[in-house]
């Protein structure tokens, strides 16, 4: 050891090479510090690994401390915890005041930017059973958003499912608008078709009373109506309305061919904007039957 360096205790200075060394007298670094290997403690008053850098202002007891794990997968670690009980954790903060964190990149241009190649990028993984569930990231000149080990992707709003794509790559979205109706209750002239009789109405934007399905959101919407008409006349050239807004906007049109029942349906896609209205129109001298609801039905749904 040169004359000009100093040691006292742990803590020694190399005056030739401008570094300091704690627990090391060959610092390689401005500052060197060794120490044990180890995952941070969560218990006791006692850290494990390199000694944390830590600020007690004002009887606080908040710290951050910097370690090196020793065994596979090998890494370096930073955990926010109070020096006093480390079974307390804190949050760890980046660039509180602004600015941009990278991985793998050392020009972030985002504010928070993750640089690698196929399959580098997020991954979560459940700590207890070492699962990794999925991750974000590229693939294959994809982006992908990717749920591993046979496990359902599922997507959500206002803490409710919305969405699962299961491992089989089935989708499921249980809150999409969608309906199913029909009528018992008399054969219809000159009038609305009013279908009481509902079989499902998810988010109940059918209105049972009026005969009237409401487009919740702005969107493509799949339409079907199945009639049958009555057998107490020969309808030649007449049709029934499908209606937006109270407006035709197909004409369901044909001729009975005789004095018997004739199924007349209509089925479509139609873009709705929120808070229109469709329903079915049936004109006067046309008797569309309505006494059993096993030959007519109106339903739909959002398509997107």
């Amino acid at each position: 050891m040169p004359t000009s360096d100093i040691k006292k205790g742990p803590l020694y200075v190399d005056s030739t090479n401008n570094r300091v060394g704690i627990k090391t007298v060959a610092p390689d670094l401005a500052l060197h510090v060794e120490g044990t290997n180890a995952a941070p403690a969560s218990s006791g008053s006692t850290s494990t690994g390199f000694v944390s850098l830590r600020q007690k202002d004002g009887g606080s007891s908040h710290g951050a401390n910097i370690g090196v794990l020793g065994v596979a997968p090998w890494g370096t670690w930073i955990q926010g915890q109070d020096a006093n009980n480390l079974a307390t954790s804190y949050p760890l903060l980046l660039n509180p005041n602004g600015g941009s964190v990278g991985i793998g990149t050392s020009s972030p241009g985002f504010k928070a930017e993750i640089v690698g190649g196929t399959n580098d990028g997020l991954h979560i993984k459940d700590a207890e059973s070492a699962t990794v569930f999925g991750g974000l990231f590229t693939q294959a000149s994809n982006m992908a958003l990717v749920a591993r080990s046979n496990h359902a992707l599922t997507f959500g709003t206002n803490d409710t499912e919305r969405m699962r794509i299961d491992a089989a790559g089935i989708v499921t979205m249980p809150y999409q608008p969608s309906f199913a109706a029909t009528r018992n209750q008399g054969d219809v002239t000159n009038a609305v078709y009013v279908y009481p009789n509902v079989y499902h109405n998810t988010g109940n934007h059918y209105n049972n009373s009026n005969g009237r399905f409401t487009a919740p959101v702005t969107g493509s919407y799949f339409i079907s109506a199945n009639h049958m008409t009555s057998n107490g006349a020969t309808y030649n050239n007449y049709e029934y309305h499908i209606r937006i807004n109270g407006s035709a906007h197909q004409l369901v049109y044909s001729s009975s061919g005789g004095n018997v029942h004739h199924s007349w349906n209509w089925h479509g896609v139609i873009y709705l904007q929120a808070g229109d209205y469709v329903d079915v129109f049936i004109v006067s001298g046309f008797v569309i039957y309505g006494q059993s609801n096993l030959y007519q039905h109106f339903s739909g749904y959002l398509i997107g």
